[in-house]
């Protein structure tokens, strides 16, 4: 019994944690990161400030937290496509669409720190920075199997990540500034065009053309 009393704590613990995080998204797209205040996000999750200081005991803590989550999130989707069993054509296809589509999901609390990153830069850099390798490493194993395979043509492996993200985080981010970006599905298609017939082998790219 007391083990089940346990688990409901930290299920409650976890779920009150994600509406903590979820209101500060909330709070920042409507007033953006200077009127962040500890009421306010009470306020939006519903709960009493007291709460958030038993789980978060600082405004910036809070919002380096919710910034970690967001990208944690996205990241485990991401590595959960890059990790399948589908083609690596297949693969990098859908983690460009996943990566894009995430963004422009949350496009709200992304383009306010993006407005605003010199307010939260340290805490995006410190995140980013750690996974950024990761994220690169992953991608260049799926493109070691394409060239294997003789999907792609042979070129290094990590520049060829770099550039498929470099090029991801590029239109992510004019999506961002543009008031008004279109539609996504668009962009998806010409980033992948793009970047998947760059890298394709001879043959491959002639039958896609075909």
């Amino acid at each position: 019994m007391p083990r089940l009393s346990a688990e409901r704590k930290g299920l409650l613990e976890t779920l009150t944690r994600q509406q903590i995080r979820e209101a500060v998204a909330s709070v920042i797209a409507r007033y953006g990161v200077q009127g962040l205040t500890m009421e306010k996000i009470a306020s939006e999750a519903g709960v009493a400030k007291g709460t958030l200081y038993r789980y978060f005991n600082s405004k910036s803590r809070l919002l380096r937290d919710t910034v970690d989550s967001c990208f944690a999130c996205m990241t485990e989707e991401i590595n959960r496509i890059l990790g399948g069993n589908e083609p690596a054509r297949e693969r990098i296809a859908r983690m460009i669409r996943c990566h894009l589509e995430y963004f422009n999901r949350n496009r709200a609390f992304f383009r306010v720190l993006l407005y605003e990153r010199n307010l939260s830069q340290s805490s995006l850099n410190r995140f980013t920075n750690s996974l950024y390798r990761s994220f690169l490493e992953r991608i260049a194993a799926v493109i070691s199997e394409g060239i294997a395979a003789g999907a792609f043509r042979e070129v290094s492996p990590l520049m060829a990540a770099s550039l498929v993200v470099e090029a991801n985080i590029a239109v992510i981010c004019q999506r961002l500034v543009d008031p008004q970006p279109g539609d996504p599905d668009a962009d998806v298609r010409l980033l992948t065009d793009f970047i998947l017939n760059g890298i394709s082998s001879t043959q491959t790219a002639a039958e896609g053309a075909e």
